[in-house]
């Protein structure tokens, strides 16, 4: 955060304050990425582990927004003319060499790097739509009878406020797409303890005593159809973050 007594100046004059005579909002996006190689799920998640990205947190993160703020004025200390600067810049994975992906590697990666930075462009968007708050606010606010000091605290507590508020959002945006990624992998996630629990009973049944000899080649047939099955089941779950 930043303290409006740096950025709007000190404050020599008294007497009433208008509102802000103009609210301005500058920003951009930037998107900057990071390399992935390799052409099994197992070698892209290893490369995103070795080349991916931290939160402040110090939790992982394959994608990342990051916002850089300012607010800066011009103009009388008691009506000044301010402007919101914002730059985000947006991490994304990007495969090196995407042409080497086929069948359902290259299906899987296209729709994980597809969601990735859907998820990240809704940050992106949380953040401008929070800056529009904000200049609204300041715009419209009215401090009649106000000292410049006044504005100051005024315009100090608005641009917190904001930026907390923004926070928030942030954080809604998480539990709700954390739920989203829960339900999707729910039913895959079902198939997989299902799937492990009857592989647990193909080996029990397999040795047995007095099972047949083609009683224990059919058992052996759908325990190697059951482990190609539980292998893409691990896949598909790997892919929904």
């Amino acid at each position: 955060m930043l303290a409006l007594g740096r950025i709007l100046g000190p404050f020599g004059c008294s007497g009433s304050a208008p509102p802000p005579s103009s609210v301005e909002i500058k920003t951009s996006v930037m998107t900057e990425y990071y390399p992935v190689r390799g052409t099994t799920a197992a070698a892209i998640f290893e490369e995103i582990d070795k080349n991916g990205l931290f939160e402040k947190s110090g939790q992982r993160a394959i994608g990342l927004t990051g916002a850089d703020w300012k607010l800066d004025s011009d103009g009388p200390c008691n009506a000044p003319s301010l402007t919101i600067t914002l730059k985000l810049v947006v991490t994304l994975p990007r495969h090196e060499q995407p042409e080497v992906l086929h069948g359902d590697v290259r299906r899987h990666w296209e729709r994980f790097a597809a969601r990735i930075a859907a998820h990240e462009q809704r940050h992106v968007d949380i953040f401008l739509d929070g800056a529009q708050s904000m200049k609204a606010s300041m715009a419209t606010t009215r401090a009649k009878g106000a000292s410049c000091a006044a504005v100051e605290k005024t315009v100090d507590e608005l641009w917190t406020r904001g930026q907390a508020e923004i926070a928030r959002a942030q954080d809604r945006f998480h539990v709700e797409d954390d739920a989203k990624v829960k339900a999707e992998r729910g039913p895959l996630q079902a198939d997989l303890d299902a799937s492990k629990a009857r592989l647990a009973a193909l080996e029990t049944a397999m040795r047995t005593p007095g099972v047949s000899r083609d009683e224990h080649a059919k058992l052996a047939d759908e325990y190697r159809q059951l482990v190609a099955a539980i292998n893409d089941l691990i896949e598909g779950l790997n892919w929904i973050h």
